[in-house]
């Protein structure tokens, strides 16, 4: 009678199904165009003088196995930023507000959005919402499509 041996195909097929759930997956992918707005410049690098808008991508990333913030890219106008974010409460205006903050690589500065539903609120320094002009405002919305937004 022959013994087969399946350790070796075993091993490797749970190591693989280990990495896979610890991978990244996309939380959401929100875009929009802003005002050329200090705190926009400042995070995303776009020259001020002359500037009309920025355009963004911001892709935010989590632990696929937890759902824990990871890492953000910002794609825009010219520039391309990478970072780390988190999610937490509280806004001056409303504490149980859910306020995602960036922080990218140094020495760029770190960014905070309020999340409401679908969009992405920037905030300034003080953690009140931007307002924007009569062309353009401090939203970002999500583009996803619903089939691709994670269940939670």
């Amino acid at each position: 009678m022959k013994h087969v041996c399946l350790l070796p195909i075993t091993v490797p097929l749970v190591l693989a199904a280990a990495v896979a759930q610890s991978r990244p997956s996309v939380l959401g992918v929100f875009e929009g165009r802003t005002p050329c707005g200090r705190i926009a410049v400042e995070f995303t690098g776009f020259p001020g003088a002359g500037c009309e808008k920025i355009k963004w991508r911001l892709t935010l990333y989590q632990d696929s196995a937890t759902g824990r913030p990871t890492t953000f890219r910002y794609q825009g106008t010219r520039t391309t930023r990478e970072g780390t974010w988190v999610l937490s409460r509280g806004t001056p205006s409303d504490p149980g507000a859910r306020v995602i903050r960036l922080t990218p690589a140094a020495p760029h500065p770190p960014i905070a959005f309020q999340k409401v539903d679908d969009v992405l609120l920037l905030l300034d320094g003080t953690g009140k919402a931007l307002v924007g002009d009569a062309s353009w405002s401090y939203t970002l919305n999500r583009v996803d499509p619903p089939a691709a937004r994670p269940s939670r």
